[in-house]
């Protein structure tokens, strides 16, 4: 919103991480996850078997990262790295939400070598990288 000068109103006020997750997971939950099609014979055993659907973020990400593997006939064993960039992969929320959803598919030692976060100038060059071998 703006003021009377038609200025914009600035809002400085402070949110902890778990509030902040919290309202995160919320909006992930309420507004995420019902559009997102993640058809059950397409998830892994370990949910298609519950029934479970994503409720968080991190749940989310393991079931887009399960629903890749299964479409592509890929598993995570066949990669050399992951490499992570784009706005969100700044954020230690979703760092940690990717790393434990990694580890769930593949176990810590393949997020400890093969899950890269890169860092610095360094993101933007992996992002041009990864536009030009998309062409």
């Amino acid at each position: 919103s703006v003021d009377d000068k038609m200025q914009p109103k600035h809002l400085d006020l402070g949110v902890s991480v778990k509030v902040l997750e919290a309202e995160f997971n919320d909006y992930v939950k309420d507004n995420i996850v019902p559009d997102v099609i993640v058809p059950q014979n397409l998830l892994s055993s370990s949910l298609s078997s519950s029934g479970q659907q994503p409720n968080d973020l991190e749940s989310l990400f393991s079931s887009m990262i399960m629903k890749v593997f299964e479409t592509s006939g890929q598993n995570p064993f066949t990669l050399n790295s992951v490499l992570v960039v784009g706005g969100g992969a700044r954020s230690p929320m979703f760092k940690n939400a990717l790393k434990a959803s990694f580890g769930k598919l593949a176990g810590e030692q393949f997020v400890q070598e093969r899950v890269v976060f890169p860092t610095g100038a360094l993101v933007e060059e992996m992002v041009v990288l990864g536009a030009l071998v998309e062409e």
